[in-house]
């Protein structure tokens, strides 16, 4: 059984993720990008725990820990100033599941 979070670049731009993190909301585990390029369009996914499949050009491979397995857990995404830029429930066992990351409110 894999775990991932998925990062899409929905804008116009080439970007680039390093400084950015991805913290986990109950336990603290923080995934911390350096020089992670994703072009315009392109989807990187952060795997952990065990049973990944092989990583694609822009996914990356976190730890074999189980990060996302608490009632509760949700994904949030950091820029490297501290800004959270987006954030999502974590839903498992449920394979059709397709949800949108939200933005804060500004």
């Amino acid at each position: 059984m894999d775990e991932h979070v998925s990062i899409t670049n929905i804008g116009p731009v080439f970007g680039n993720l390093s400084g950015y993190q991805i913290r986990e909301s109950i336990v603290g585990y923080v995934y911390q990008f350096f020089n992670h390029p994703l072009p315009a369009g392109a989807t990187a996914n952060i795997y952990s725990g065990v049973g990944h499949p092989i990583l694609g050009e822009y996914d990356a491979y976190w730890t074999n820990l189980f990060i996302w397995n608490h009632e509760g857990d949700v994904a949030r995404l950091y820029t490297p100033g501290g800004i959270l830029v987006s954030q999502l429930p974590c839903q498992w066992g449920n394979p059709n599941h397709d949800s949108k990351a939200t933005r804060p409110s500004s």
